[in-house]
């Protein structure tokens, strides 16, 4: 689901492209989850603050901030993972 560097690189190698659009295509694909998982955790800061507001509800809302704070996290350096790799790559095909 998230990928760091090295695999996010493994990906542009596998497909052997020297093509900057294809390699673009590749990224957009690798992007996606990551994006899709980052909006979900996006979503999921609402009800985890609305259910803060109790005291009752605090012992669910602050787990879900924390998950949802975690996701956020991870979905970042993904993205992040995988433009460096994607732009690594490009400039060593030349």
């Amino acid at each position: 689901m998230f990928l760091n560097y090295d695999e996010a690189m493994g990906k542009f190698r596998a497909a052997g492209v020297r093509d900057p659009q294809v390699a673009a295509s590749i990224a957009a694909s690798a992007r996606s989850t990551p994006n899709l998982a980052k909006w979900a955790a996006i979503a999921m800061l609402v009800p985890g603050i609305a259910t803060t507001l109790t005291i009752f509800g605090a012992i669910i809302g602050i787990p879900i901030l924390i998950i949802a704070g975690i996701v956020i996290s991870k979905a970042n350096g993904s993205l992040n993972a995988i433009k460096r790799a994607q732009h690594d790559y490009l400039s060593r095909q030349g």
